[in-house]
């Protein structure tokens, strides 16, 4: 069944015209103005590279940033530029083992 989602997963990543998943789950930051927040903007060809399962260290690795897991409980919030040429808000959810649990795209 695991191996069938991360499938999905790739076909919708693949496919220009794929609607990107957003999850319940999905917390997106403060849009007041006094955050000090500064979300990385990274490029569609690293979202591509994250997987569910993925240990933290190797998506820091590959994002090049900490991610900040310490601003949103429920997950970490990335920015790129999708396929489709749309900026979208990634949501990474921890897992309790510290892994990529989950992946959430909202439009921006």
């Amino acid at each position: 069944m695991a191996t069938l989602l991360f499938s999905l997963a790739g076909v919708a990543y693949a496919s220009d015209h794929a609607p990107l998943p957003q999850r319940a789950w999905h917390t997106s930051p403060s849009g007041d103005p006094r955050s000090s927040t500064i979300y990385p903007v990274i490029e569609w060809k690293i979202v591509e590279s994250l997987r569910i399962g993925m240990p933290q260290a190797q998506a820091e690795a590959l994002i090049g940033l900490p991610l900040q897991f310490y601003h949103h409980p429920v997950n970490a919030i990335v920015y790129s530029k999708a396929a489709q040429g749309r900026m979208v808000e990634v949501a990474l959810m921890r897992a309790a083992d510290g892994s990529i649990e989950d992946i959430s795209f909202k439009p921006r």
